[in-house]
């Protein structure tokens, strides 16, 4: 678990980041709200802060999303190394825009939200262009697939 500050209010934040998810249920009719957002150790004071793992590095996120849902073509669920991960394909302005702000922001991380709750936070190697996002740390395939077919569902 984790915590998010954002000003005054502390949050509590489940963290599902490398594979210690809680393999809860998303609901196929419900939307799962998706968002990637920039996060850095260095932040001003009304930037919400997240500790990504219990006595682990504090980062702070950005106050503009990367990527959401609306940026979101399609999301399937594909299987590398027996690990289940979400294939994201993006419309053409996501695709333009993530590739922008990856490029803008190498060595920093971006935390992967799902329902507000970060699923990853990996350090940005290189400009992630081509329109194609994965997101991987999903608990298992079920979970994957129950959030790709809501984002598919509710984009």
């Amino acid at each position: 678990m984790g915590w998010v500050r954002n000003g005054g209010a502390v949050l509590l934040a489940v963290l599902w980041s490398f594979g210690c998810g809680d393999g809860g249920a998303v609901d196929a009719v419900s939307p799962v709200v998706l968002e990637m957002r920039v996060a850095d150790t260095v932040g001003a004071a009304e930037q919400a802060s997240v500790q990504l793992e219990p006595g682990g590095e504090v980062v702070f996120l950005s106050s503009e999303a990367a990527l959401t849902n609306a940026g979101v073509r399609d999301a399937r669920v594909v299987v590398y190394d027996g690990m289940p991960q979400i294939l994201l394909n993006l419309t053409d302005s996501a695709a333009y825009h993530f590739a922008e702000i990856t490029g803008a922001n190498i060595g920093k991380r971006m935390a992967i939200l799902i329902d507000g709750e970060i699923v990853r936070a990996p350090v940005i190697r290189a400009r992630i262009d081509g329109g194609k996002a994965m997101i991987t740390g999903v608990a298992d395939r079920a979970r994957a697939e129950q959030i790709a077919r809501a984002l598919r569902s509710h984009r």
